[in-house]
């Protein structure tokens, strides 16, 4: 993939998330881990500790 193509995605979430768990953790690790075999950058931001 060409290097223009690349992009840089923030990820806002209160929880980690993780394949396997709740449904929306899974689909949001699922999400997570397509864009960055695309060769997109994530940058995952919790919003409580």
């Amino acid at each position: 993939m060409p290097r223009e193509g690349r992009r840089r995605f923030g990820f806002v979430t209160d929880e980690w998330p993780r394949a396997g768990a709740a449904g929306h953790l899974a689909y949001n690790h699922a999400l997570i881990a397509h864009l960055r075999e695309a060769g997109h950058t994530v940058d995952l931001y919790l919003t409580r500790p």
